[in-house]
């Protein structure tokens, strides 16, 4: 309209008429001479007539009207859509949430660039409201939602031929979210692979739109469609979408990783959100079709930390088994920040002897047994053991299925509890004080079976010659098998918090104090499912060494004998001629658990093992809380 006016010989302009589509009728016009700044101002309208400013009562979809007027009598106009959005910054704990109970919000139907080209006389079927379709109707839990249902009564299905349409949505800045995710409920009734419905995302205003996904079976629940005809969102390559039928309300999730990479770290970019829906040239005739419907967006962070638990041994550093985990967890962090993981190393003594292990063999080998494992590599995500969502023949152990798609698979599913740590300083570099909150957090339904409560003392980087392990399990500070907590009187019910106090002597060698972090988790007794975890950082921390200045203690470690091995009946303990005043033992089986116990000054002890059940048995001897040695022993009675 303005470009070419002078090359084309047009008319000075006299008049140039805005009107912002909102009522009353509220226009900026100017009267006098398009030179001249100013004009008439009305309603919520300030500024020039070339540089309107319009403040809207209302959030929606305004039809934005200019007019010119030429000294000869000739007049034009155009028309654009302005969406008049809420704004909104969602935070880690909240996130963007609305299930349309109290109104429509900020969501809003038109038309996409394509509809409005080819079809400028047509409409988009869009309904806001309890569904009322033969198939997509009103159900428990799903009150006001939108669905494609205006043309619904007519033998061509509820919406229309050729229909290219949107509902488009809030513009939030997700500066503060580290892993973000969208879930939605949707119900899809469509000819399948003509019509559809697909998400869609744009970090400049609406100029452009990027489909979220695709279907090659990431996400849960996500889109079943590839080359949908109806090209929902003007996808003009894959036309992704749900299409089909979905036999009822399914719940979708999927991570919005190209958002976060569109908008880049740390930027503040606005990001609109929409849902596209696309049919085709001719609907099926007495099919009646409803098409799409949606409800419950969400718009947010993450909020389940997977727990991946490694068993190796020094022998296989050479190998390169390790590095699978590692890597995949670095490759997260240097993308996100984040990592959909948490990661414990357990040194095992399997094939061979492990100096990590030497350092703690009771609480790796707790854990193995736990899980049955028994040779190293072995990997376990959330105390998953078999069958499990789309993974061919389950997990059996091999790290190598712990895959990126599988973790943020199982990152996106609602967690049940949330875990919240708080250290308190102890001016001992030895002691650490912390307390944790195990919060029940699903609203949804109670749990009650029986959990264990878990904190790993992990040490992020250790070497041993010159391989490199990572987050290397130093101890389980609520011993072995954990804190059990049986069934309360009325189960885990929403609110329902456990909390406990941590004050525990670091009795392991440390490498290096300042690369400490402790891992909580929390796990279901009986199907051994871990249904939350968390990391914090942890204070510098220099355990105790076993040894003294003259290295009195080492060599006293060294003389430490226990035998005979196997052993039935009794068990001598020996400590050798160097021997101190008080000593401690503990018998510890494959669980963790403490079967035996008892103390002795002199240099020797014989201790009766009549009453343990047949089997292996660790066998700690301290000294002043600080322990010597650990032994394996067979007892058979």
């Amino acid at each position: 309209l303005f470009k070419d006016e002078s090359d084309a010989g047009i008319s000075n302009i006299t008049h140039y008429t805005w009107d912002f589509g909102e009522m009353p009728f509220a226009p900026i016009r100017d009267t006098v001479d398009a030179s001249v700044p100013g004009g008439t101002h009305s309603g919520n309208t300030s500024g020039t007539f070339m540089e309107p400013k319009h403040r809207y009562g209302n959030f929606g979809l305004y039809n934005v009207k200019l007019t010119i007027e030429t000294d000869d009598g000739c007049q034009n106009s155009v028309t654009r859509r302005a969406y008049i959005l809420d704004y909104g910054q969602p935070t880690p704990t909240a996130g963007y949430f609305t299930n349309y109970e109290s109104g429509q919000g900020t969501w809003f139907a038109s038309l996409t660039e394509d509809g409005i080209t080819a079809n400028p006389s047509s409409d988009s079927s869009w309904v806001f409201g309890a569904p009322y379709g033969n198939i997509i109707k009103d159900t428990l839990n799903h009150g006001n939602v939108w669905w494609t249902g205006k043309n619904y009564g007519s033998n061509e299905g509820s919406y229309y031929d050729n229909e290219k349409s949107i509902i488009i949505g809030p513009c939030l800045n997700l500066t503060a979210i580290e892993r973000p995710m969208i879930a939605l409920d949707y119900w899809v009734d469509a000819e399948n692979n003509l019509d559809g419905a697909a998400v869609q995302f744009s970090v400049n205003g609406g100029a452009d739109w990027l489909t979220i996904g695709t279907n090659n079976g990431d996400g849960i629940n996500w889109y079943n469609g590839q080359g949908i005809n109806g090209k929902p969102g003007d996808q003009d390559i894959g036309q992704y979408g749900w299409t089909g039928k979905s036999v009822g309300w399914k719940n979708a999730r999927y991570n919005l990783d190209q958002v976060r990479e569109a908008v880049g770290p740390g930027n503040d970019t606005l990001v609109v959100f929409r849902i596209a829906f696309g049919s085709n040239f001719e609907n099926q005739i007495n099919t009646n079709f409803n098409g799409f419907a949606f409800d419950n967006i969400y718009i947010g962070e993450k909020n389940k930390n997977v727990l991946v638990e490694y068993y190796t041994n020094t022998s296989l550093s050479t190998t390169g088994v390790d590095d699978y985990l590692n890597d995949l967890f670095q490759d997260q962090f240097l993308f996100k920040f984040e990592s959909d993981f948490n990661k414990i190393e357990y040194h095992i003594a399997n094939p061979v002897a492990d100096v990590l292990n030497d350092d703690n063999p009771i609480d790796p080998a707790t854990r193995a047994q736990y899980y049955g494992i028994t040779q190293a590599p072995k990997a376990v995500m959330d105390g998953i053991l078999g069958d499990y969502g789309a993974v061919p023949g389950g997990f059996t152990g091999n790290q190598l299925k712990i895959t990126p798609e599988e973790l943020d698979r199982r990152s996106l599913e609602d967690p049940q509890f949330n875990i919240v740590g708080a250290i308190t300083p102890t001016g001992d570099s030895t002691m650490i004080n912390v307390t944790y909150d195990f919060i029940y957090i699903d609203t949804l339904a109670d749990l009650k079976s029986p959990v264990a409560l878990q904190v790993a003392l992990v040490e992020d980087s250790v070497t041993v010659g010159s391989a490199l392990y990572r987050n290397v399990l130093r101890k389980l500070l609520l011993e072995p098998q954990g804190l059990s907590v049986e069934i309360l009187p009325n189960g885990w019910t929403n609110g329902v918090t456990r909390t406990v106090n941590i004050n525990n002597k670091i009795d392991v060698p440390i490498q290096d104090p300042t690369k400490l972090s402790l891992i909580a988790f929390i796990q279901d007794i009986n199907t051994k499912r871990i249904y939350q975890s968390s990391i914090i950082k942890a204070p510098a921390l220099k355990g105790i060494i076993v040894t003294s200045a003259e290295g009195e203690l080492q060599l006293l470690a060294n003389q430490v004998e226990v035998y005979p091995n196997p052993a039935a009946d009794k068990i001598n303990l020996s400590i050798g001629e160097n021997a101190y005043q008080r000593y401690s033992y503990k018998f510890v089986d494959q669980r963790g658990v403490d079967v035996l116990s008892g103390g002795f000054t002199d240099t020797q002890e014989v201790v009766d093992i009549s009453g343990l059940a047949n089997g292996l048995y660790f066998v700690r001897i301290s000294y002043n809380n600080q322990n010597l040695v650990y032994r394996k022993v067979m007892v058979i009675n």
